[in-house]
């Protein structure tokens, strides 16, 4: 007697919301015997927004969006990337809309990267079917301030949450290195008089380039 092995594959298309479940059965030898098809997520996206607000004195992302439809959906979870690339966990909305009816929600996003953001949602049914939504971004400037510049001695980095600086000469060589940066700031008295570039990577991954003169 043969045994049959199920294979699920989600398949996601692009330019909707639907997603789609298919069933594959394999036989022991592998050939693929029969195909059933489940019932799509059923979520209709109409619209799903990212914009910047200032906030007492602090920039956050807002995220709003729309649906047309639910049923049985459980949840949307926010992801974010610096990249595009590699997505992060960064917030869950539960889901309350109705079959048939219009259901807005909005969510902040309150430490956003400096550079660009990149947000999608994970719209996931109750037996966790799930689908994605297009991707949204937003661009947001440093807040990086290093001073003094023309710099002598010491060089004090502000405004940002440093994971690692670097120093480096015109030709791309690294001079300096470091982990953090205390309220000590670097010292760079040893280094010839000339121009400089500090690279700042942020703690979540994001990268500053600033230039400096020692004088």
């Amino acid at each position: 007697m043969k045994k049959l092995y199920t294979v699920i594959l989600l398949i996601v298309f692009s330019q909707t919301t639907n997603a789609q479940k298919i069933r594959f059965f394999y036989d022991e030898a592998g050939m693929r015997v029969k195909r059933g098809e489940e019932n799509a997520l059923p979520v209709t996206l109409v619209r799903f927004d990212v914009r910047k607000i200032e906030k007492e004195m602090q920039i956050e992302a807002l995220l709003e969006w729309e649906t047309s439809t639910e049923q049985n959906s459980d949840r949307f979870e926010i992801e974010r990337s610096h990249d595009g690339k590699s997505w992060y966990l960064v917030g869950t909305v539960p889901a309350t809309g109705g079959k048939n009816e219009t259901s807005r929600y909005d969510a902040i996003n309150a430490a956003p990267l400096e550079g660009q953001n990149y947000y999608r949602l994970k719209m996931i049914d109750r037996d966790d079917s799930f689908a994605y939504s297009q991707i949204r971004n937003i661009f947001l400037e440093s807040t990086a301030v290093l001073y003094p510049n023309p710099v002598k001695n010491r060089l004090f980095i502000q405004g940002i949450l440093c994971k690692s600086v670097q120093v480096l000469n015109t030709r791309g060589q690294i001079l300096i290195a470091k982990a953090s940066v205390n309220e000590e700031g670097i010292d760079i008295s040893h280094l010839p008089d000339g121009t400089y570039i500090v690279k700042i990577t942020g703690s979540g991954g994001e990268t500053t380039t600033r230039t400096i003169a020692k004088r």
